[in-house]
């Protein structure tokens, strides 16, 4: 009888798929698979809600909510700048067994968005000069045009990242209930999944999310392992450890933080607490009750977890050089600054050594050479940022682009967890946050508040532990407050569909284009629905400064002129309008007079459609 009701469910055609197809026209498969494995998490619900328990079942349901609402994005939105950049590396790997075009970012989340594409038969360009072109956006962009299914690749390569949403929300569930009950685990996944940053990228194909859900899962593994004390759980732990390190690397500097908090944290607390008052063998007594073999063990499975993500990869470093890209240089660079010759000596010895996972080193060599860098191309009003201001680069955007909602509850949280209870782990959590905040505040690095995910569980962690003990307690004004501020917090969730990618909170959305304009704002999400404007309001002929779009958009090159940003680049005379991006609007000094002219239209929340000025006097 399941069986059947599968078959049924996958086979029938919804009649509520076609009138959300109506809505978005290029997307009519995507539409309908989405509504269709919507109706099965349905049907799922109502067949198991008798064998779950209420936290499970709600569970459940705010996932499968969160995913509808991610799903429903795909349509709405191009692809961004990255996104073709991931894809084109993922099915290098998948289809070559190679990871030679770029190894600034670890593969995990780039196999996670090529999967789907590549089963549906995608593949990178045959071309012999490939693997000497490295990251190249006209050759990368390409790999949407398969079969001329530009929605279908797009999407299918965004659904291969949506599992891990999922799997954040069930390791904060997890965290929740090891830390107070199921019910603060509950509200955690569903104070999460309403974070307009959160759905938005998990709605793209980038190493955001898999990064954020796997340094969760660590996290829940570690607290688990050090609670059950035995070598399954801390080989897990070290499992999960390695998932993370493989997701991205700036997962290895939170790590080190986190752990380096906690070690400081238990050995201040065995001091205070030990009779003898003496640090060495208060030190020596903490050691002995975490066996060496559990730690040995936690490491191997790290290394050997990382090594088969890199498909058990081995190299020597030396050769790999060449793979770091525009930052290449960054390795004779740090050989240039060794002074002393038998470290040098050492350095060029290991470079001609066979290794593990050269991609991998040489990933980090990349990394190191990106934040040697600054990278801060507009910040309040200023292109590049000033020297002076862009330490409040996340600060305020951390404030700006969540809701108010969720600001005044985390202030509650820490309030209420420093006059009723202070538990260590959540001491140890928001030493960490902040450390974390700080430390990529002073980076060099200042591209978008994605970059804080991987910490931003902290907040959701606090809240939901205060609202759960408040349920407890049976304050009715305290909780009536709260309930009324997560009522608030949905309602500003809903009204950022489905622009979450460029959504700012009430106070700041007046200044959201003086405050930033990178992937904040403008990630050439609506650069398809500029391009639609353009033809169906006869606005042509028309310039767009961004990057060549896929060929299966069917763009005439004679009504419509794609041009890369350049400080240089101006619209030919033939050009009645121009569509810029804010990106391009407000760092670009070729567009300066735009800045202050009344658009045609505004498409979506990232694109203004401009007449050229010498047209419009005329």
């Amino acid at each position: 009888m399941h069986r059947y009701n599968i078959r049924l469910l996958l086979c029938v055609n919804n009649p509520a798929s076609t009138v959300f197809y109506g809505r978005y026209p290029f997307s009519c498969g995507v539409c309908r698979f989405s509504i269709r494995v919507f109706t099965i998490a349905v049907w799922f619900i109502v067949m198991t809600a008798r064998k779950l328990s209420w936290h499970h079942l709600a569970l459940l349901i705010t996932m499968c909510a969160g995913c509808w609402r991610i799903i429903a994005t795909y349509p709405a939105l191009s692809h961004t700048y990255d996104e073709p950049f991931h894809l084109q590396c993922g099915l290098e790997f998948l289809e070559r067994g190679t990871y030679s075009t770029e190894a600034l970012h670890p593969p995990l989340g780039r196999l996670a968005a090529a999967a789907l594409p590549y089963q549906r038969g995608v593949r990178i360009s045959n071309d012999s000069s490939y693997s000497e072109q490295r990251l190249i956006y006209k050759d990368a962009i390409h790999l949407y045009d398969y079969r001329n299914e530009y929605s279908k690749n797009l999407s299918a390569s965004r659904m291969g990242v949506l599992p891990f949403f999922v799997l954040a929300l069930l390791s904060l569930y997890m965290l929740g209930a090891m830390f107070h009950s199921r019910t603060a685990g509950l509200l955690a996944a569903i104070i999460y999944s309403l974070l307009p940053l959160v759905t938005a990228h998990s709605g793209l194909a980038t190493t955001d999310i898999p990064a954020t859900a796997c340094l969760l899962v660590a996290l829940t593994s570690a607290v688990n392992a050090q609670r059950r004390r035995t070598l399954l759980s801390w080989c897990i732990a070290g499992a999960a450890a390695g998932l993370a390190l493989s997701a991205k690397n700036t997962n290895l500097v939170f790590g080190i933080l986190l752990v380096g908090i906690w070690l400081a944290f238990a050995v201040v607390r065995a001091v205070r607490s030990s009779p003898h008052n003496n640090i060495f063998r208060t030190l020596r007594a903490s050691r002995q009750s975490i066996p060496s073999l559990n730690i040995l063990a936690a490491m191997a499975t790290t290394f050997i977890m990382l090594w088969l993500v890199y498909g058990f990869e081995t190299g020597r470093i030396g050769n790999h050089k060449e793979r770091m890209g525009k930052y290449e240089d960054t390795y004779s660079k740090i050989e240039r600054s060794v002074s002393q010759p038998v470290v040098r000596s050492i350095m060029l010895h290991i470079a001609s050594v066979p290794v593990p996972m050269p991609s991998y080193w040489v990933g980090l060599l990349t990394t190191f050479g990106t934040a040697s860098q600054i990278r801060s191309p507009y910040f309040l009003g200023s292109s590049p940022a000033r020297a002076d201001e862009r330490w409040m680069f996340f600060p305020l955007l951390y404030i700006a682009k969540h809701p108010l909602s969720f600001h005044i509850l985390f202030a509650a949280a820490i309030v209420y967890f420093y006059r009723r209870t202070r538990q260590p782990v959540m001491l140890v959590l928001l030493v960490w946050f902040v450390v974390c905040m700080v430390f990529s505040s002073l980076s060099n690095t200042q591209l978008g508040l994605r970059h804080t995910l991987p910490f931003l569980f902290v907040p959701v962690i606090f809240i939901a532990l205060m609202l759960a003990r408040l349920f407890e307690e049976k304050h009715r004004i305290i909780s009536a407050s709260a309930g009324v501020l997560m009522c608030l917090l949905v309602a500003e969730s809903i009204s950022a569909h489905p622009a979450y990618l460029s959504w700012f909170n009430v106070i700041a959305e007046p200044y959201r284009i003086r405050i930033t304009v990178d992937s904040d704002t403008d990630w050439q999400q609506d650069i398809r629905a500029a391009v639609e404007t353009l033809k169906s309001g006869n606005y042509t002929p028309a310039y767009i400064e961004a990057f060549a779009p896929p060929a299966s958009w069917g763009v005439d090159s004679t009504r419509i002129t794609f041009s890369e940003f350049n400080p240089q680049s101006k619209p030919d005379v033939r050009h009645r309008y121009l569509a810029l991006g804010y990106f391009s609007l407000m760092t670009n000094p070729a567009y300066i007079q735009y800045r202050t002219a009344t658009p045609v239209a505004e498409v979506g929340r990232s694109v203004v459609l401009f007449r050229r000025v010498d047209e419009a006097r005329q």
